[in-house]
């Protein structure tokens, strides 16, 4: 998937000076980059039996759905606290490089061995 880095447009200075923001709308328009894109997310999680994906906004939210159509499962969008009018659950992420808390509507009830999660790590700014 390297070569999909050249569908990604670099804006340097963005949105403050010594930021790369990396902006993939551009690789979003392109019919052939955003299915190579969602095959590959999906192929290391094929025949694993992933039930659900996880879609962390708002980033997550974009991808996420893509991910759970290729692979047959469901999808579970899940926010910061207090940003969906259902009960939810509050669920601390091991791996996040924030390491911030994120609500979902029973989303700590998913099984950790048959889902997966999409976020905004894929596409976060960069500094140079």
């Amino acid at each position: 998937m390297n070569h999909l880095k050249s569908l990604i447009r670099e804006v340097p200075d963005f949105p403050k000076p010594g930021i790369l923001f990396y902006d993939i709308t551009t690789l979003l328009k392109d019919p052939k980059g955003l299915h190579e894109l969602i095959d590959g997310l999906g192929a290391g999680y094929s025949g694993k039996g992933i039930t659900k994906v996880i879609g962390i906004e708002a980033r997550g939210f974009i991808f996420a759905p893509a991910v759970a159509y290729a692979l047959n499962a469901g999808f579970v969008p899940v926010r910061k606290p207090k940003k969906l009018p259902a009960a939810t659950e509050r669920v601390q992420a091991d791996r996040s490089p924030r390491r911030e808390p994120v609500s979902g509507n029973g989303a700590s009830r998913i099984s950790r061995s048959t889902a997966t999660s999409v976020s905004s790590v894929l596409t976060s700014p960069q500094r140079r």
